[in-house]
């Protein structure tokens, strides 16, 4: 799901945090558990 949201805000996290509903610190966790970087969604 954070990827495709990731996607579609091309890596935008502070959109993709708000459009998941969570606050960035927690996006921002929840990336690093899963290896997420979000260069890769440029």
């Amino acid at each position: 799901y954070l990827s495709q949201v990731l996607r579609t805000y091309r890596g935008n996290i502070s959109k993709s945090a708000q459009h998941a509903g969570i606050n960035i610190k927690n996006f921002h966790e929840k990336m690093a558990r899963y290896g997420l970087k979000k260069e890769a969604f440029k």
